[in-house]
């Protein structure tokens, strides 16, 4: 990012440049695996970046995987920890709701993995940074965003051909799973929005992002929700930094019904007057044992390929600051 702050072409393009140039390289697999980038606050950029990332690469006919391995939005209010000079402000709320974003787009960019950075504050944590990154506090209190990333870890797992299809006032993501589509909404201002969308079936699962479920039956081939607001403490442009509350429908539908590209799941929105309440009642969190557990599972899913570490750019969103 250091290079886009002053004008210069990418490191990761100069770096290719260099890679491909040796007589070697095709041989010896390019010389790295995967390619890794640090991605912080702002779920937008996430597809940007990796978006960015794949293009640099295809460029030089290469197709790695790209690994979102530290993303996050280190909360500034929290009471257990004062920030004086924060990078971003950031509610507890806001960073329960930018854990599924993330995760969201960083899939429909192409990632092919996803790390949330960190699991716990260390005491360590303190001296090295301004925020705290854990999803738990250091004396394993949990964060909301706990519960936030398990539901998404759950929602969105096997999904394939996902795609960030509306990017406006409500943002949608489209996935499908054999036998399913599941949409991510939330809205992108600090308003909440009545949405309306397309129907593929009679009746469809609504998950928000706490993981309480909804029943929502369509009327004349739609279903009509509500988008609840963000609390929008920063923006980019014309949109919240970090959006409001996402949820995930869910529809059941067999292999015939799959649409034919995803211009038919568009979105209808309207502003709604006045505040919504927002959404704050939510199941009890997960054990520190079973995060842990899960842990432990990605890991050995991740296997022990060479990694090219690739630092992102930040472009005006700068990431957490590289001391730990």
């Amino acid at each position: 990012w250091w290079d886009v702050q002053y004008g210069r072409e990418l490191y990761f393009q100069q770096l290719l440049d260099t890679i491909v140039s040796q007589p070697d390289a095709i041989q010896n697999n390019y010389f790295y695996d995967a390619a890794t980038l640090h991605l912080y606050f702002n779920p937008a950029a996430i597809y940007d970046v990796i978006t960015q990332y794949q293009e640099i690469q295809s460029q030089h006919g290469i197709h790695k995987p790209i690994w979102l391995v530290e993303t996050n939005a280190a909360p500034s209010a929290d009471p257990s920890w004062a920030v004086s000079d924060p990078t971003f402000r950031v509610s507890l709320l806001e960073q329960a709701a930018y854990e599924p974003q993330g995760v969201a787009l960083a899939l429909a960019a192409g990632a092919a993995r996803v790390g949330i950075y960190k699991l716990i504050d260390t005491q360590g944590d303190y001296a090295a940074n301004p925020e705290p990154f854990g999803l738990l506090r250091a004396d394993l209190t949990p964060r909301p965003a706990v519960r936030t990333t398990q539901v998404a870890f759950e929602q969105l797992a096997g999904v394939s051909d996902i795609v960030w299809e509306s990017r406006g006032i409500v943002s949608q993501v489209v996935a499908s799973r054999p036998g399913e589509i599941i949409r991510v909404l939330w809205s992108r201002i600090p308003s909440s929005v009545s949405t309306t969308i397309p129907a593929l079936t009679d009746e469809a699962e609504m998950v928000d992002m706490w993981g309480n479920h909804t029943r929502l039956h369509s009327i004349e081939n739609t279903y009509t929700l509500t988008l609840f607001s963000g609390e929008c403490q920063e923006t980019t442009a014309d949109y919240c930094m970090i959006g409001g509350p996402p949820v995930y429908v869910i529809e059941s539908v067999s292999q015939t019904l799959l649409p034919e590209g995803y211009t038919l799941l568009s979105v209808d929105a309207v502003v709604l007057e006045g505040d919504q309440p927002y959404p704050v009642s939510k199941p009890g969190y997960p054990s520190l044992g079973g995060w842990l557990l899960a842990v432990v599972a990605v890991f050995a899913l991740a296997g022990c390929g060479a990694i090219l570490r690739v630092h992102s750019m930040k472009t005006a969103h700068p990431n957490r600051p590289p001391a730990k």
